[in-house]
């Protein structure tokens, strides 16, 4: 058999197991960071267990490229239609911001432009990971900002919106019922 198939068959193997204890002690996006745990471990602490080969990121990118397309629907697209402005307007503040702030992050740390973009604009993080593999970006760094930013999400903004839309609703029923 050859030496890469088996390579690559224990990084998945690997993966899979990575993934599954992830999601039993409930990381979040467990399918996706227990396997970048797991195959991180056993690298830094026994050696490389792949060479990742140019197919098998390709066989990835197809794999994540039919996830997101089977999210779309004719109900999608009606929506889209109706949602393109504000679409367009998040879009562009947001890409300008991580493109800004990337720049930033480029100065005054020393990391490549490109690594630094990639970091710093708003995406999933398979979904950013594939395309900071794709333009050639330290995937590794990429992930990393990725996930600093999702857990400081999940972390802090989403408990500040809890909080702001239980303030907002009780000021909605305040003017409903009056002051009391």
């Amino acid at each position: 058999m050859n030496y890469v198939l088996i390579k690559v068959a224990t990084a998945v193997a690997l993966g899979g197991i990575g993934a599954f204890v992830a999601k039993k002690i409930r990381l979040p996006s467990s399918f996706f960071l227990g396997p970048i745990i797991t195959i991180g471990l056993v690298q830094i602490f026994i050696g490389e267990i792949s060479g990742r080969p140019n197919w098998f990121r390709i066989f990835i990118q197809i794999a994540v490229g039919i996830v997101i397309g089977t999210n779309f629907s004719k109900f999608s697209l009606a929506i889209l239609k109706s949602l393109l402005k504000p679409a367009l307007l998040i879009g562009i503040l947001m890409s300008g911001g991580g493109l800004f702030i990337g720049f930033l992050i480029h100065i005054y740390s020393g990391l490549d432009i490109v690594t630094s973009f990639m970091g710093s604009i708003p995406g999933g993080q398979g979904e950013m990971a594939i395309l900071a593999e794709s333009v050639n970006a330290q995937t590794e760094m990429v992930i990393l900002f990725q996930l600093i930013r999702n857990q400081f999400t999940l972390i802090f903004l989403l408990p500040l919106a809890k909080f702001l839309i239980k303030f907002s609703e009780r000021k909605k029923e305040e003017q409903i019922h009056g002051v009391q």
